[in-house]
């Protein structure tokens, strides 16, 4: 009871950020200094296990009997036995103890300060970024640099950059070297897109009579209420595909707090229905997107898709601006003006982009023996 209460604290006084920051700076001085085993430890999305990158790939070390578990600020059922809460005292133990922390968003997928410069960081991230992130994004000046070096050189675990970056394509090297400066690259195929092929040759759990598509916006930075389409215009839009024949799947950004008002006849969240977008996109016929990451899955895994992105200007303008690698990547995407125009499109079953796929570099048991050497 008395050990119960103390995590239960101990869990508190890390959401509140500002006041943990001395307590992190000493965690991460003893991490430091503390003797590290050959444990790998995955985590994700602050903790939540979607079904993405670090969780797959942490799927497959266990299916090949890596020692590896995964971190999460999310109490499991107990049948989860490689599934460690945050903030219980074995968690915090493996946290402490472990040599490899490899996570898809940032160090916060973790208890960040267990993160020290005794252990090693690798970032598999979310998918291939068309739109500049983290360093690349905040553009920041010369004084400012040095500010940053100074905050990072003090409190190592505000430094989101890794050591080692997985980059899932050639071309993107160097967005992710001038996003996160890290020490290594390694170039191997996306963890999810391993996952979603092997899904796509054990068959679909939509109904085949209808045409399924995949509707997965990104997040706004300015406003995180926002959403391109309204309930309002989404009810039109069931009533015209119900008639169609078509079955549309929306998938919303975790960063969005934007919510479906109504049960709709063929319009669904994904999340009803799938475990995770990505479980998601192996069933899908078509894609349409505006600058997520989704569209270059679509094209790695040959999936039609569209760019439906009625708020471009204002977001290139007020938010951030795009990756040159990524712009070539996705040119060839037809862009539509309005959603209602998905349904004659669709109906005309464009040509697949298969043309454009994406060839993975090396496959996943690369990933795995490059991991194990480090």
């Amino acid at each position: 009871m008395v050990g119960n209460v103390f995590f239960d604290l101990f869990y508190w006084f890390f959401m509140l950020e500002k006041l943990s920051i001395p307590l992190e700076l000493l965690i991460n001085l003893i991490s430091k200094f503390t003797p590290k085993k050959n444990l790998v430890l995955f985590s994700e999305w602050g903790g939540a296990p979607r079904n993405d990158n670090a969780e797959i790939l942490f799927r497959y070390m266990l299916e090949n009997n890596q020692n590896c578990f995964f971190i999460t600020k999310q109490k499991q059922s107990s049948d989860k036995k490689k599934y460690l809460y945050a903030y219980s005292f074995k968690g915090l133990y493996y946290q402490l103890r472990a040599k490899k922390f490899i996570y898809a968003n940032g160090k916060s997928d973790f208890i960040r300060a267990m993160i020290s410069k005794s252990s090693l960081s690798i970032n598999v991230w979310h998918g291939l970024p068309i739109k500049k992130i983290y360093l690349d994004k905040l553009n920041l000046s010369a004084l400012k640099k040095n500010i940053w070096s100074i905050r990072n050189y003090i409190f190592p675990f505000l430094d989101e950059r890794p050591d080692i970056f997985v980059s899932n394509s050639k071309c993107y090297n160097e967005v992710f070297v001038r996003s996160f400066s890290p020490q290594r690259v390694i170039n191997c195929e996306m963890p999810r897109w391993h996952y979603i092929s092997n899904l796509k040759r054990n068959g679909r759990k939509v109904d085949c009579q209808k045409i399924s598509i995949l509707y997965a916006p990104t997040f706004r930075d300015n406003d995180s209420s926002y959403f391109p389409l309204s309930n309002s215009e989404l009810s039109t839009l069931d009533i015209i595909f119900e008639s169609a024949s078509i079955q549309l799947f929306i998938s919303i950004h975790p960063v969005c707090s934007f919510e479906l008002l109504e049960d709709f006849s063929s319009i669904f969240e994904t999340d009803n229905h799938f475990n995770g977008i990505n479980e998601c996109l192996a069933d899908m016929d078509y894609v349409v997107s505006d600058i997520s990451s989704v569209l270059i899955d679509a094209k790695a895994l040959c999936i039609p898709s569209f760019i439906y992105f009625p708020d471009e200007n204002d977001y290139i303008k007020n938010s951030r601006s795009l990756n040159i690698e990524a712009i070539d990547l996705i040119s060839d995407i037809k862009h539509i003006k309005n959603f209602r125009d998905v349904k004659s499109l669709v109906l005309m079953a464009p040509e697949s982009t298969c043309k454009n796929k994406i060839e993975p570099i090396n496959g996943l048991d690369y990933l795995v023996s490059e991991i194990n050497k480090l």
